[in-house]
């Protein structure tokens, strides 16, 4: 061993797995949790300066220079120094360039597809990756961001360090952010804990007595028992950002909870009563605010909940609105309260369990039918502050595309423009039927914007 690697040796960094990096990396062995975002230039940009953004990229955030490596019992991350010479050859397996391949083409699709299902190798990858797609009058940059280094907030955070790089500026370098999530969980004083276990234990109680009897709907007809390939489908979406906030506004609720209940009325209206009475739609709060100072940045920091939009409010939009807002300001409640200590304990087990028995306890899950939700719906926010860092690189479009167990819901507003998108289990869905979901999506989103207070 030579004195570089030596010192190399020394400055070896490890970092635990908190349980939601646990739960991706053990959903990984059933379906690669790669979140694809296609990133839409409406500027030129250079294969060269590309890369170089791409490159810095891993200078800022060490978790993007992680590699999984396993303990006694468990996993954790080894995050690698970023002048090891190990960094530049995998970020040359990283970053590729694709040519002559035009957004909108089958081959765009073809090509967009193999990147959600690239096997997940994060021993030996990085979980990141960038492919620049040059050749198309709007340069594409699809990167790559497996779940399991960091959330879809997370590569938000790094798109928006890319376009200030590619406007010429040079963001800090961040120091590595602490995975644990115990300061938004545990209450400072232990002897508080006890307490707020079994008040946690109580809440969750009363919640899942509140809900068994809810028959969950499945928008297939005939969902398989098993995972398979995923694949995305996007469109500009029918309405502009500004009319739906307004209307939103006007009845007093958010753009989620508005968009959330036509999403959910449109999956009614189209699936029989034998074949369930609820839509349930998950939910991600955030969780970095609730640290304070010592706000984290990269990693895996969300919080879900299931929503359930009964058909019992099927000709009354308005109480379907208002009761899934009180469902989400309920939740939000108990997440500022620390009020999901006993779930949170609950999925801490799941590192007792194991990487694999988990994979199969999801596996026979899916067999047994026992997913009760039916589908993932997110709305973006406001993208438009990717285009605040100069004139030199602007985005037209943004396009995530998330491989997940069930359909994958979400609008990415920016500049005014929605760009819809959906991924799917390949063996639950087909493209039609993707299509034909946003049509009816947006017609009752039609409806709902002819409603009055």
């Amino acid at each position: 061993m030579n004195e570089k690697e030596m010192l190399m040796e020394k400055k070896k960094t490890f970092v635990k797995l908190n349980r939601s990096d646990f739960l991706l990396l053990f959903s990984n062995d059933i379906v690669p949790m790669n979140q694809v975002m296609t990133v839409r230039f409406k500027t030129k940009q250079s294969v060269d300066e590309v890369r170089s953004a791409a490159r810095y990229m891993l200078s800022m955030y060490p978790r993007l220079r992680a590699l999984i490596v396993p303990t006694l019992f468990c996993y954790r991350f080894q995050i690698l120094d970023d002048q090891d010479p190990r960094v530049d050859i995998l970020f040359n397996d990283a970053f590729r360039v694709k040519r002559n391949v035009e957004y909108g083409t089958e081959e765009f699709a073809r090509y967009r597809r193999e990147l959600m299902n690239e096997p997940s190798l994060l021993e030996s990858r990085f979980g990141v990756k960038f492919h620049f797609l040059p050749d198309d009058p709007n340069p594409d940059l699809m990167v790559s961001f497996n779940h399991v280094i960091g959330d879809g907030m997370s590569m938000i955070i790094v798109i928006n360090s890319l376009m200030e790089y590619l406007n010429g500026k040079r963001p800090a370098l961040l120091p590595l952010d602490n995975p644990s999530m115990k300061p938004v969980v545990l209450e400072k004083n232990p002897l508080k804990i006890p307490l707020q276990l079994l008040k946690s234990y109580i809440l969750q109680g009363k919640e899942s007595k509140r809900n068994k009897e809810d028959k969950i709907i499945e928008m297939t007809k005939s969902p398989a028992d098993f995972f398979t390939t995923v694949n995305a489908y996007n469109k500009p979406f029918r309405f502009d950002l500004k009319p739906i906030q307004s209307k939103a506004k006007e009845l007093g609720f958010s753009v989620y909870i508005l968009t959330s209940t036509a999403l959910a009325l449109s999956i009614l209206r189209h699936t029989s009563e034998d074949r369930g009475d609820t839509v349930g739609i998950t939910i991600s709060f955030d969780m970095r605010p609730y640290f304070g100072e010592t706000r984290p940045v990269i990693g895996n920091y969300l919080k879900a909940t299931v929503l359930r939009a009964r058909r019992k409010y099927f000709d009354r939009p308005l109480e379907l609105m208002k009761d899934l807002h009180e469902q989400m300001e309920a939740y939000r409640m108990r997440l500022e309260r620390k009020e999901i200590l006993f779930p949170w304990m609950i999925e801490e087990l799941q590192k007792v369990i194991g990487r694999k028995m988990c994979a199969q306890f999801v596996r026979g899950a899916k067999r047994s039918k026992l997913f009760r939700v039916t589908c993932q719906f997110t709305t973006l926010g406001k993208m438009d502050f990717l285009n605040a860092h100069g004139e030199k690189a602007q985005l037209c479009a943004l396009i995530p595309g998330t491989a997940h167990f069930n359909p994958f819901i979400g609008m990415g507003p920016i500049e005014g423009a929605i760009q819809s998108f959906c991924s799917y289990q390949e063996s639950d869905y087909t493209p039609d039927e993707m299509k034909a979901l946003y049509v009816n999506f947006e017609n009752e989103l039609q409806r709902l914007m002819d409603l009055k207070p």
